[in-house]
């Protein structure tokens, strides 16, 4: 099914509940996992090529002006803006490459730019079980040519930055950096070590989480990760709303 899984935490729960019940495979459309890129950045971050993570930021944006009847721009169809919406994204991928929940989470959100009755900006904070802080922005009111799409994770021995990976398809960049502080320096003074680059692969994001569903129907045994993500992505999003 298309993210995001239902309306909220507890109709999320329930159709994954019933799918358990009779055996059936459940997935979320929660593609980003996919992305080449992010997938190098999961291994960077297991193998502790960062250290250990301290601090992530997400910036996910597209422009979404005014449309008659647009379902996504009416509360009742799409259960909110660009929460709903980006969010979810940022939300299961970051999760999703910590290999952790969160445990806070508050937001600032409103309608700025535009007249429909959803959110059309947001910044989100959260803390994570380890204690990684972190933000989130996304935006229906950013030009899409003045937004990177970035997703930073940094680190105490480093850090990553992909830029252009928040999208519907495989491409953009991964700067990696490893850069052990060592001693304190009261001067501060910045280096110039240069990253490692990589890069988008071309790849069908939406082709690959198709793969994934068809193996998992093909091996006769259901796996619920996924589903099982999606709906605590809506747990975390039912505590940004209800604030």
């Amino acid at each position: 099914v298309e993210k995001p899984l239902a309306m909220n935490a507890a109709d999320s729960q329930y159709i994954l509940d019933e799918f358990k019940k009779k055996g059936v495979q459940l997935t979320v459309g929660y593609m980003m996992k996919y992305h080449n890129l992010h997938v190098k950045a999961k291994e960077i971050l297991k193998n502790g090529g960062i250290g250990d993570p301290v601090d992530v930021r997400a910036q996910f944006s597209c422009w979404y002006p005014d449309i008659p009847n647009a379902w996504r721009q009416k509360k009742a169809l799409g259960g909110g803006g660009s929460i709903m919406d980006l969010g979810v994204h940022c939300i299961e991928l970051i999760q999703s490459l910590l290999d952790e929940k969160f445990t806070d989470v508050k937001a600032l959100y409103g309608t700025k730019t535009f007249n429909y009755e959803v959110e059309d900006s947001a910044v989100i904070i959260f803390r994570t079980e380890s204690g990684v802080l972190g933000h989130i922005d996304v935006n229906f009111n950013i030009p899409d040519n003045a937004s990177e799409s970035k997703l930073e994770i940094y680190g105490t021995k480093g850090y990553i930055i992909c830029k252009n990976t928040l999208a519907q398809e495989e491409k953009g960049s991964l700067s990696y950096l490893y850069s052990p502080q060592g001693d304190y320096s009261a001067m501060q003074n910045r280096t110039t070590d240069k990253p490692q680059d990589f890069f988008g692969e071309e790849g069908d994001l939406y082709l690959k989480q198709l793969n994934c569903f068809v193996k998992t129907v093909k091996s006769g045994k259901p796996d619920y990760k996924f589903a099982e993500d999606a709906v605590e992505v809506q747990r975390v999003v039912d505590k940004i709303y209800s604030e």
